[in-house]
């Protein structure tokens, strides 16, 4: 069965922020990257975050955590404060308030410059204000203030069944040619992982299996010449590029546990992130596609197969939307409508 639902247009409220993503990806504003938006336990409210911006899109503060009541009451919780400078980046974990944080680090978002190119990790309880646990980014073993400025490319959280948060960062290094993967759990020593890619494959958009156990990483796949084909005038298709889309790995062992293929003819932006589903068992992943649409695929946990493709995107659409419900209904966003889709 699929239902439409459409958005009310007073209950559009936007809250994005081209100062520094409020999330943990890169150096520069991106005006496409998704908000810092998480529903509560009760799903009675939103956990989110603004900020002050000063005149030339320079930061005015740090993040502060908020919530959004469902009849738009904006309510300022405490706010946060660390010496390596203000809260620069902010994801939430679950519904109850617990958020990995990122404290400095993005110095040249304020005018005049701030001089914290370095940053501090950490675990938040943004219900009751309090900073659980920090970790500075030098204090990880195998990284050195030598290795020059860490930046953090992708990330991904999630509550493990004892109630800590689990995180793995994709990390690179200014003076080095490798990148890592950063598994951090709460309460544990974090530890690297060199990422298996060559380097030029190093934007991957990653999640995490609910039980923090697996991490889904969907590969770069372009083709191999810039092609528009649903733009007048485009170039020359270029040729077929087959090569891997998505790898499952297991997070205890680092063992790949399987790897699916795809082939792709026409340009193709990967701009959506994989998401997993309640169980574990499926998740929602941005396909190559033809005749100027995308697919979004339902690919199998247990095996890679990709054993239904959901509704056709316009090609040229940014950051696609997608996700599961709690109850495990998939749903796509197309500009002002939710199609959901639900039963087998």
């Amino acid at each position: 069965m699929v239902e439409i639902a459409w958005f009310g247009q007073t209950r559009i409220t936007s809250l994005r922020n081209f100062v520094t993503f409020r999330n943990f990806v890169r150096y520069w504003p991106d005006p496409d990257a998704a908000d810092v938006l998480a529903w509560s336990d009760g799903s009675d409210f939103l956990w989110s975050v603004r900020q002050k911006q000063l005149p030339g899109g320079f930061a005015g503060s740090g993040l502060a955590p908020i919530r959004i009541d469902l009849d738009g009451k904006i309510t300022a919780l405490p706010e946060f404060h660390h010496p390596a400078g203000p809260l620069e980046g902010l994801a939430w974990v679950g519904g109850s308030g617990l958020a990995l944080g990122m404290f400095g680090g993005r110095g040249y978002a304020y005018q005049p410059r701030r001089g914290d190119d370095s940053f501090t990790l950490a675990i938040l309880d943004g219900a009751q204000g309090k900073i659980l646990e920090v970790l500075p980014i030098y204090d990880v073993p195998g990284l050195n203030k030598s290795d020059g400025p860490i930046r953090v490319e992708r990330g991904t959280a999630t509550l493990l069944p004892d109630g800590r948060v689990r995180s793995v960062l994709q990390i690179s290094a200014w003076r080095k040619s490798v990148e890592w993967w950063l598994l951090w759990t709460q309460g544990e020593t974090p530890t690297l992982w060199p990422i298996p890619h060559p380097r030029e494959d190093d934007h991957n958009y990653l999640d995490m299996s609910p039980d923090g156990s697996k991490l889904l990483v969907l590969r770069e796949l372009p083709a191999s010449a810039f092609y528009n084909a649903c733009a007048p005038g485009g170039a020359a298709a270029p040729s077929p590029v087959t090569g891997p889309l998505a790898e499952y790995y297991d997070l205890n062992t680092r063992k790949l546990i399987w790897q699916t293929s795809a082939t792709v003819t026409a340009n193709w932006l990967q701009r959506g992130s994989p998401v997993i589903s309640p169980d574990g068992r499926h998740a929602l992943l941005d396909l190559p596609g033809s005749d100027c649409k995308r697919p979004i695929g339902v690919i199998e946990l247990t095996s890679g197969r990709i054993v239904q493709r959901l509704s056709h995107l316009p090609v040229n659409q940014h950051h696609p939307r997608y996700g599961f419900t709690a109850g495990g209904e998939a749903w796509v966003a197309l500009g002002r409508a939710v199609i959901r889709y639900s039963g087998k």
